[in-house]
């Protein structure tokens, strides 16, 4: 029996969403956006929770048992990432401070610097009394974490089961196949990734955590049979096909969900996201929010190395990006290196991975790159 090419090609001729699957689909979060929550200021984090109510209220909102095991599993290390931001600043303060007061010390009160290090000192404590102000600004999430009930009230009866021990162990053989031979989601970088956690007494491997994510997602399809939008923050080359500069799900992911289960599959942005929901079901939010909420999604790394070549100089060697990401974030994860390039590469427009959005990294030879005038 024949077909149409549509049908049976369905990935490659799928476009963007339409607002009509935008107002019917169900929407599933991936752990890095649900992470965010931990990364934003008050303001912003009450705008995303004020989001996922709304769409959590109209029965719009389901997410995988294995986004969930990601989330309490990340969660920890987010928030002391958090606290530890201030402290790397009040680290460089001090020790700018102490490297001006040696300099004053040299020559006695005739030296240059006496004069300036009378003048910046003052400086010094407003600076650190500033920072020690917004410190106490944004929550302790270590002592009163006002997340996790959040989202234990919106995703009531909306989290999936958790597959069995031998559907595990059948899904990391069937993974183990797919990366040989390069089947998406979890192929390419993430396949590299090393270490194993557990659960319930069942072994996760790192590597295998996106596919399942992936079987969850089709499992829901096959006995809810209705459109997903999944949601993600990252630019992950497993999930995300940037052909012609656009932004969406891979053909082969669209196609497999097609054909295994007849539900049409999607993918945006947390960006995308925002926007729709907010139309769709009248909550107000700021476009300023929906780039915090967008960069904390991705994990906030697109500030943080930003931050970090413009501390070495404005221009730094990968290796020298790696070192101070070390120094400076805590527990990363096993493919951290990978998430830095790809932050860099999405953001410059001297290399082909570049979404064509921020266009701040400019590449000047190998391995070293500066920030773009």
């Amino acid at each position: 029996m024949n077909t149409d090419l549509s049908k049976s090609f369905v990935g490659f001729f799928s476009s963007n969403p339409s607002d009509d699957l935008f107002k019917s689909c169900t929407y599933i979060l991936d752990a890095n956006v649900l992470l965010g929550l931990y990364r934003l200021d008050v303001k912003d984090r009450d705008s995303l929770l004020n989001i996922l109510r709304a769409v959590a209220k109209a029965k719009k909102l389901w997410a995988p048992h294995q986004t969930m095991v990601e989330f309490f599993g990340m969660r920890g290390r987010v928030v002391l990432e958090q606290m530890e931001e201030f402290k790397h600043i009040e680290r460089q303060l001090n020790a700018v401070r102490k490297r001006i007061k040696s300099g004053a010390r040299i020559g006695g009160n005739k030296t240059l610097m006496k004069g300036f290090n009378n003048e910046v000192q003052p400086l010094f404590d407003k600076i650190i009394s500033h920072l020690e102000k917004e410190k106490k600004k944004n929550p302790d999430y270590n002592k009163n974490d006002v997340i996790v009930p959040e989202l234990e009230n919106i995703y009531k009866d909306a989290v999936g089961r958790a597959f069995s021990r031998c559907e595990i162990e059948a899904l990391i053989k069937e993974a183990e196949y797919r990366f040989q031979n390069n089947i998406p989601p979890g192929c390419g970088e993430d396949e590299k990734k090393e270490g194993i956690y557990s659960f319930s007494g069942i072994a996760l491997p790192n590597k295998c955590g996106d596919y399942i994510i992936w079987e969850q997602v089709l499992n829901w399809c096959e006995n809810n049979k209705g459109p997903v939008v999944f949601v993600t923050g990252e630019e992950k080359e497993d999930w995300i096909d940037s052909f012609g500069g656009g932004r969406r799900a891979r053909p082969e992911l669209v196609n497999e969900a097609f054909y295994r289960t007849g539900v049409e599959f999607s993918l945006v942005g947390a960006d995308v996201f925002l926007r729709k929901a907010s139309r769709f079901y009248g909550v107000k939010i700021g476009k300023v929010s929906i780039e915090n909420i967008s960069d904390a999604a991705y994990g906030g790394w697109k500030e943080s190395i930003y931050q970090i070549i413009s501390d070495l100089g404005g221009e730094a060697h990968l290796s020298d990006v790696y070192r101070e990401v070390e120094a400076r974030r805590d527990r990363l994860s096993p493919s951290w290196r990978s998430i830095v390039r790809r932050t860099i590469y999405n953001h410059s427009s001297d290399v082909d991975a570049y979404l064509g959005k921020e266009d701040l990294f400019e590449k000047v030879r190998d391995g070293v790159w500066r920030i773009r005038d």
